[in-house]
């Protein structure tokens, strides 16, 4: 299938529909990450097949799959991270996907001065059980020029990654990671 950028929107409803599709992007993005089969090649022609096998299943739209780039999912492929994921996945060590919900004081939140609980869910994209503890990962497909932006706009979010899947597994978390498949790297966080 051939690539394209996303269309330059102007007007406010077009910039939501642009906000919207680079969520739905977003969404096919981690879809394919939750079902990656990490003994496939990790060439163009591989991934592209991937992301064209994912529509003829129904776990992706077409609409979204003409703007999948394979060489986003090629990168991470051939980073460190990917072979560490390999590894894991490997061994049975990666955990993809792993739903959560954990009361939250309003305090914590920031939206009250009450110790009242509020649910917070969400889901966490993958993790590495490893001996010494366990590697958070968390895929953004945000576009940025610099990965701090995207340390300081999910910092928030990870320490509640981080809190949950302690309780979960009763293990520390080692290391947060971001992965941005814009930049093609991974971010400590």
């Amino acid at each position: 299938m051939r690539q394209a950028n996303l269309p330059m929107f102007k007007g406010k409803s077009e910039r939501r529909s642009r906000l919207s599709m680079q969520r739905k992007l977003g969404t096919a993005y981690h879809t394919a990450m939750e079902r990656l089969d990490y003994g496939m090649e990790a060439n163009k022609e591989s991934i592209e097949n991937y992301f064209d096998q994912l529509v003829v299943e129904g776990r992706i739209r077409l609409q979204e799959r003409k703007y999948m780039k394979a060489k986003r999912l090629e990168g991470f492929l051939h980073s460190n991270l990917g072979a560490i994921c390999k590894k894991a996945n490997l061994s049975g060590n990666l955990c993809r996907e792993r739903q959560f919900v954990m009361g939250v004081s309003a305090q914590e939140l920031g939206i009250a001065k009450s110790e009242e609980l509020i649910l917070v869910q969400g889901m966490i994209d993958a993790y590495i059980e490893e001996e010494d503890g366990i590697i958070l990962i968390d895929y953004k497909t945000d576009v940025v020029k610099d990965g701090k932006i995207l340390r300081e706009k999910y910092e928030k979010q990870l320490d509640y990654y981080q809190k949950a899947l302690e309780k979960l597994t009763g293990r520390n978390v080692k290391e947060r990671i971001i992965w941005s498949f814009a930049l093609n790297q991974a971010i400590s966080c």
